[in-house]
């Protein structure tokens, strides 16, 4: 049973937390930090809320934190689209467009469209995007540093420096690719499911279509995790 519902503002230090109860608002500021995250409990605790549905904006590993502790605790949690929020809050707002998001309007968010509840990520699943994030830095790396080469780099010493760079970013590249392609081989729901044709040899099925709520509602960030994608970008490098 439900009996209030909390929205949290998150930022990299700090939650800011709105709760309603018992036609009863209440806020409070916490630390976003392993302590911070148990106060907020004890907090509820004293309020005698046994369970909230709390909702809080997709802030990526910073909102990752408190939604589980909450989900842990027993709570019901949804991690919803900064823009959907972002929107509620311009009706709200009316005429005055300066004001940003708090804590009051992800709580009245979630009291009025009652988003779904959101379920951790799987430890595969979080080291993935972490290693695809790491990746894309990677690779922005690389491609920086051959087009300084290539952009009329003439002196020798540079070159051979600009080589040795090249050659690391490549090297890295090389062993999270083979990370990435570990944690999928080892995880049979990034692996995807696979059949056996008439003559023994395995068929990959298709990978399922993923919506854009569940992208957010698996990672906890904004964007797809696509395998498919995913492998088809690393032919190119």
């Amino acid at each position: 049973m439900i009996d209030g519902v909390l929205g949290i503002d998150v930022s990299k230090n700090t939650l800011d937390a709105s709760m309603s109860s018992c036609n009863k608002v209440r806020a409070r500021s916490f630390a976003n930090s392993p302590d911070g995250w148990r106060h907020l409990l004890d907090w509820l605790i004293t309020q005698r809320v046994r369970r909230v549905h709390a909702c809080l904006e997709s802030t990526g590993r910073y909102s990752l934190g408190i939604a589980g502790a909450l989900n842990e605790a027993g709570h019901v949690v949804s991690i919803v689209n900064p823009a959907q929020i972002r929107d509620f809050a311009r009706t709200k707002l009316g005429r005055n467009k300066t004001d940003g998001v708090d804590a009051s309007h992800i709580r009245e968010y979630c009291e009025l469209f009652k988003p779904k509840p959101w379920a951790p990520p799987s430890a595969a699943h979080r080291r993935l995007g972490e290693l695809q994030t790491i990746r894309a830095g990677i690779i922005t790396g690389l491609t920086e540093w051959k087009n300084r080469k290539n952009s009329g780099m003439i002196d020798a010493v540079a070159q051979s420096l600009a080589d040795v760079t090249i050659s690391h970013f490549t090297s890295q590249l090389s062993a999270v690719d083979e990370a990435i392609t570990q944690t999928i081989d080892d995880d049979s729901v990034l692996r995807g499911p696979s059949v056996r044709s008439h003559d023994g040899r395995q068929v990959e099925v298709a990978e399922p279509e993923i919506s854009g709520d569940q992208c957010w509602n698996m990672t906890g960030a904004m964007g797809c995790l696509s395998i498919t994608a995913y492998l088809s970008a690393r032919s190119l490098w």
